[in-house]
């Protein structure tokens, strides 16, 4: 079993931070735009993961009360692997001011259509969740 923990950053307007790992080797993900994370290493929670691997692919130090648990989703990558995503989300405003610390490029994607790049499966439930969680607190039009 995999256990990652992602961080889905959402602008003022329903935009997503994807990192843009098209060309990269293939880790299991299925998938060239991910969230920002990754596994949670040792004893770990999955938060205390978010926080390590926000600042180690962006350099950026997420603070308490910056980020909030969304949900856990659960996929199975292959007949052998399962994975579990935690997922948390945050208002992000700088994003100029952010750089990719792997190389990895980045693209802002509003959420009705970032199911149209190329995305893990499991992505498809945690986008629709997303935005219909946005467009119950009014962030998004009906």
């Amino acid at each position: 079993e995999i256990k990652v923990a992602r961080i889905a950053f959402i602008d003022g307007i329903g935009r997503v931070l994807f990192e843009n790992r098209r060309g990269l080797k293939n880790d299991g993900f299925n998938g060239d735009y991910l969230l920002f994370g990754g596994k949670l290493e040792g004893s770990e929670s999955p938060e205390q993961t978010v926080v390590r691997e926000v600042k180690e692919e962006l350099g950026y130090s997420l603070r308490e009360g910056m980020s909030r648990y969304f949900g856990t989703y659960e996929s199975q990558l292959t007949e052998e692997v399962h994975t579990t995503d935690y997922i948390y989300v945050s208002r992000f405003h700088g994003w100029n001011n952010l750089r990719s610390r792997e190389g990895h490029s980045m693209t802002l994607t509003p959420i009705y259509s970032a199911r149209e790049k190329r995305i893990p499966p499991i992505y498809q439930k945690i986008l629709d969740d997303l935005e219909a969680s946005l467009r119950d607190l009014g962030f998004l039009p009906p």
